[in-house]
């Protein structure tokens, strides 16, 4: 399934259950400032799909230390807000 904003998404079903996996990575490492204003302190950056030695995965660990997004990413309703 693809969203109004181009956010792809893998819908499965299971034990009656249904998931909604996001196809698109997301970073808010770009936010870091604001998020630790609102009192967020610790953060975990997930490589287990990308793998940390990857190529995107040092694009990933890059952008941490500088404090930018990787490409290709999505901020999902971050910068817009939950209506």
């Amino acid at each position: 399934m693809v969203s109004d904003r181009s956010d792809a998404y893998r819908v499965n079903q299971r034990q009656g259950l249904t998931l909604l996996r996001s196809e698109t990575d997301f970073s808010f490492l770009a936010n870091l400032t604001e998020l630790e204003s609102f009192g967020c302190h610790r953060f975990i950056i997930d490589l287990s799909h990308l793998g940390p030695f990857s190529q995107e995965g040092k694009q990933v660990m890059d952008a941490a230390r500088q404090g930018f997004d990787p490409p290709g990413i999505s901020k999902f309703n971050y910068e817009m807000g939950m209506e």
